[in-house]
């Protein structure tokens, strides 16, 4: 199967502590990571490490983390042959996770390069597809869903933060998996009453509407009507950067694969909650057989991921 995907690609910095200190206080780092990141790159990511043909659509700065968010991608499996580098600055965005709390913080530099243009699509990197992943319905990715609409690829959205540009376009989206928020925003008088507002969003056009809601797991709908997931348990959550992202891949993958809604949601569940095992956005991501490992028995592989994570580790220092 091949899942390409449009967006922008960044440098996630990673930094473990025991808790984020109050001014003038000092803490330790008890580990840390560099790699590439964002919404997009980090799904295709996770696409292809459970066995995807990826691809990167989009463009980036021809600074050095451009270059190493190419590389970045490359090494996970991930083709940049269509990503089109331009003048300026990738952004970087590092991510403090927070042992005493659980909590996160993020500060980003951003980015000052120019986004890709309508016209500098590859279309045919499209038309070719069995799935396109979009994160801003900007002018740009909703030109490559008329593409893929026009060609039988279905089109998944990430519905992070609320933006009236998806809701406007729902009827170019086959799956919209959104976050609390958008689902909040949306939601009005209907609250949790999840079933009413999902069938709501797939009357507008997608096939498949998901909210992820965390701790409490996910609710969706598709053709074989409502269900609830509980979250995964079982093990300490290190670091939730890249979390929404990776189950955004892992559903599509699962989707091609030929699984319904529920099934798709299960095993992006459990990529997510295994990603957030070790710090970083791609460092824990796991292979196919690794999540049927896991749903079969509760069991992580950790050891799939010493190499890794010592590899992003001392991309910090490098």
């Amino acid at each position: 199967m091949r899942i390409v995907g449009i967006d922008y690609p960044c440098m996630d910095m990673g930094v473990f502590c025991e808790e984020i200190p109050e001014d003038g206080g000092l803490s330790v780092m008890q580990d840390t990571t560099l790699m590439g990141g964002g919404k997009i790159p980090n799904a295709l990511v996770a696409a292809a490490r459970l066995g995807a043909e990826a691809s990167m659509l989009g463009s980036c700065g021809d600074d050095r983390y451009g270059i190493k968010c190419c590389e970045d991608l490359e090494f996970n499996g991930v083709s940049t042959k269509a990503l089109v580098r331009k003048p300026g600055r990738t952004a970087l965005c590092i991510c403090i996770a927070d042992q005493k709390t659980g909590g996160k913080r993020c500060i980003e530099s951003p980015a000052t390069y120019a986004r890709l243009r309508p016209e500098e699509l590859d279309a045919a990197q499209i038309e070719g597809a069995d799935m396109l992943l979009l994160y801003e319905m900007d002018e740009t990715a909703v030109a490559a869903a008329k593409i893929a609409k026009a060609h039988g690829v279905p089109v998944l959205v990430d519905g992070d933060e609320f933006d009236p540009r998806t809701q406007e376009n729902l009827a170019l989206i086959d799956v919209l998996i959104m976050s609390e928020y958008y689902y909040s925003a949306i939601a009005g008088d209907n609250g949790k009453n999840y079933e009413t507002v999902l069938k709501q969003v797939c009357a507008c056009g997608p096939r498949v509407a998901v909210v992820t809601l965390g701790a409490d797991g996910c609710a969706g709908v598709g053709k074989e009507g409502f269900f609830r997931l509980p979250a995964c348990s079982g093990y300490p959550v290190i670091d939730t950067t890249g979390a929404g992202d990776v189950f955004h891949g892992a559903f599509a993958y699962y989707d091609c694969a030929g699984w319904n809604a529920e099934e798709c949601c299960r095993r992006a569940s459990a990529v997510s909650y295994i990603k957030c095992s070790r710090l970083g956005g791609r460092t824990a991501i796991p292979t196919a057989s690794g999540v049927e490992a896991f749903l079969q028995t509760g069991v992580m592989r950790q050891e799939d991921f010493d190499k890794r994570t010592e590899f992003y580790r001392n991309a910090a220092f490098t």
